[in-house]
């Protein structure tokens, strides 16, 4: 176990000995007394503030440090607007030291389930929340004995914990436990709560996961053995479907007939890879199962070897192809419940692994250093050394207040977010897992670590930075073939635009639902010669119709940039992330969406160019393995999504713009914030 009272005792300990002497010398509070001082510092503590011309907001403490606040509900959890941010020179924040710290804990606005577990950072003292009480959890015994989770603990500020009465200690006796607390017993996926029973404690079967989801945090749930001591003062009585604490799970009184036997088998669904995708290198395979009760064990099995296991509802592993041979590979997906009811579900994919050396980059590379393998069979040339270096990005939320409010011209809900050029390489994250080099070259907008060894719930990692508005708010990918003059030579994209909207499809903008987490997709043909329907090239500034190939625009740009658009399809089966060709679990609108598919915003690329001496002669796509010489470049418009953003963001953007009817401008996602780059 990572985490242990003691740890987080010194931690704390550390922490204090740290910034006790900054608050001293800045005249902020004594930590040793808690006594606040007279305020020396440059700027008004406990407000936040970001820098002139940076987007980056910092809060300021009580003892004149900084804390970065990266998160919109954390910083949601102190101000109610973003227009609280203050504007200061550079050097007033660069004076201020950055908090030991190095983040922000929720403040006192956040509202939290019945059985969240906290603490503060100047204090290991862990507490159970419930109905506006905080329960201080005696010790490390204890906390282990209800089965609890450390790494579920929540850092909350001295204020937010202020907000609750301090109530008894929680000990390892079940019986202590508050009523309100869900609670499970060892072995039984059934949850229950802690109720008031005749002047003592008794408890209530949840039966509705959205019931629980309504009354309970379900990462806190205790675990309590099947038989614990006697309750206090008081038994379960009829009422109480599962029985007190104190009691037998399944006793009755007054004749009840008791629970009936669970006949049901949990329901198991793979989720990556797609079905018959063809796969190689490192590649994430995960399964999830559900259940009427719930879920006790998830085993992920290659020919009887086990590769994944986990003891609730998803099980997923990162497995090296390369150990594979060539050719169909099975995996197993088994899910038990506490009945001994069994579930499987199968995936099957195709291990297709290059025995000679790929090559070529690890992706991430911004400048002409990168190596492609050996070109496919009519690939366009590229001259590396033209190869451009993109921006840095931001960790950081940006988020600032707008110059402008949203409008509502035709009832098309419509967000719009503009993306700088992060990097270029010859991989595709989607096309060719696991295979550097082994793509055309490729431009990358959004997430800076876009490569061929990115992973599904990988995007948000540490570290990573966005260069679409709002920094780390949106670190999605999107990427497509480079565009490259007629000797090769690549031209560097000025932006991406692009555009969440409710679309002219016959779907109304209020029936428009959220994408779900780690969504994945591409539209067009990577092989197209023809002109297609939904990816197409114009001008930036003025409409001269959707174009097929970039020939076709000779003479009508002028001085204007040219336009790449990919159109993605906006109707989604409801179940799948990604397909084997990453389409098929997709589909374009046509007045609805088709049975069973769910309407999401349609999301479209616009991406601008501007051409050497605004000629178009020659210009092509690196994916145009065509005649592109004679028949124009540019046929082969083809573009990838994979979502990374934070979906507390998309919500908001949601809400306020696409089912809104609304038209958002400039990153806007309500009328008093818009997501803005550095």
């Amino acid at each position: 176990m990572q985490h242990t009272f003691k740890r987080l005792a010194l931690a704390a300990s550390l922490i204090a000995l740290v910034v006790a002497p900054a608050a001293s010398a800045h005249n902020g509070i004594d930590h040793s007394t808690g006594v606040k001082l007279a305020a020396a510092c440059s700027v008004t503590t406990n407000l936040p503030y970001r820098a002139k011309g940076s987007r980056s907001v910092w809060f300021v403490t009580d003892s004149c440090t900084k804390r970065p606040i990266r998160n919109a509900d954390v910083y949601m959890s102190y101000f109610a607007s973003w227009s609280d941010v203050k504007v200061v020179d550079a050097s007033a924040l660069s004076a201020i030291p950055n908090d030991p710290i190095g983040f922000m804990p929720w403040g006192k606005r956040k509202a939290f389930r019945n059985g969240t577990l906290v603490k503060t950072t100047s204090d290991a003292t862990v507490y159970l929340l419930v109905d506006g009480k905080a329960y201080p959890i005696k010790d490390e015994a204890a906390f282990k004995a209800l089965g609890y989770d450390f790494s579920k603990i929540q850092d909350v500020s001295a204020d937010a914990l202020a907000l609750y009465v301090k109530a008894a200690a929680v000990t390892g006796d079940s019986s202590t436990l508050p009523v309100g607390t869900a609670f499970k017993h060892a072995g039984d996926p059934k949850v229950y709560v802690v109720t008031q029973e005749n002047g003592g404690h008794g408890s209530r079967h949840v039966t509705s996961f959205d019931e629980l989801k309504r009354i309970a945090n379900t990462d806190c749930i205790a675990t309590v053995p099947q038989s614990t001591p006697g309750s206090t003062g008081g038994s379960s009585t009829g009422s109480s479907t599962g029985g007190s604490i104190g009691g037998s799970t399944g006793g009755t009184t007054g004749g009840s007939t008791g629970t009936p036997a669970d006949t049901t088998a949990p329901s198991v669904h793979f989720t990556d890879p797609a079905d018959g995708a063809t796969v190689s290198g490192s590649v994430s395979i995960m399964a999830s199962a559900t259940d009427n009760v719930g879920v006790t064990s998830l085993v992920i099995t290659k020919g009887g070897t086990q590769i994944a296991t986990a003891s609730g509802s998803t099980a997923m592993a990162t497995v090296n192809t390369a150990s594979y041979a060539n050719g169909t590979v099975t995996f197993t997906a088994t899910a038990r419940d506490a009945a001994g009811n069994v579930g499987t579900a199968t995936r099957t994919v195709t291990v297709s692994n290059s025995t000679a050396s790929t090559g070529g980059s690890t992706g991430g590379s911004t400048g002409g250093t990168v190596t492609p393998p050996a070109p496919m069979t009519g690939m366009p040339y590229v001259n590396l050394a033209s190869i451009p270096t993109g921006i840095a990005g931001s960790d950081q939320l940006l988020i600032e207040r707008p110059g402008e409010v949203r409008t509502y011209p035709d009832g098309v809900g419509a967000f719009r977010t503009v993306c700088k050029m992060t990097h270029m390489n010859f991989d595709d994250p989607l096309v060719f897992p696991g295979q550097p080099g082994a793509s055309h070259l490729h431009e990358f907008f959004g997430n800076s670590s876009m490569n061929a060894f990115t992973s599904p719930g990988h995007l948000r990692d540490a570290g990573t930075k966005g260069t679409c508005g709002g920094g780390i708010a949106n670190l999605s990918g999107y990427w497509v073939p480079a565009l490259l003059d007629a000797s090769g030579n690549v031209i560097k994209p000025v932006d991406n635009i692009v555009y969440y909207k409710s679309g002219y499809n016959g779907i109304r903008a209020a029936d428009i639902t959220e994408f779900p987490e780690g969504l994945r997709m591409i539209s067009g043909n990577s092989k197209g010669s023809t002109a297609q329907s939904h990816d197409y090239w114009g001008c930036a500034e003025k409409y001269v119709g959707h174009l097929g190939s970039i020939k076709d625009l000779t003479g009508k740009c002028g001085t204007d940039m040219i336009q790449m658009t990919i159109v993605f399809p906006q109707c989604w089966n409801g179940t799948d992330l990604d397909s084997a060709n990453h389409k098929d679990h997709m589909a374009y609108a046509d007045g609805h969406c088709p049975a069973g598919y769910k309407p999401i915003p349609e999301i479209s690329f616009n991406i601008h160019y501007r051409l050497p001496n605004n000629d178009t002669a020659g210009v092509h796509l690196a994916s145009d393995m065509y005649d592109w010489q004679t028949l124009g470049g540019g046929y082969s418009a083809h573009g990838d999504w994979w979502d990374g953003w934070d979906h507390a963001i998309v919500k908001k953007w949601m809400a306020n713009c696409v089912n809104a009817g609304a038209d958002c401008h400039g990153g806007m996602i309500s009328d008093t914030e818009f997501l803005t780059q550095q």
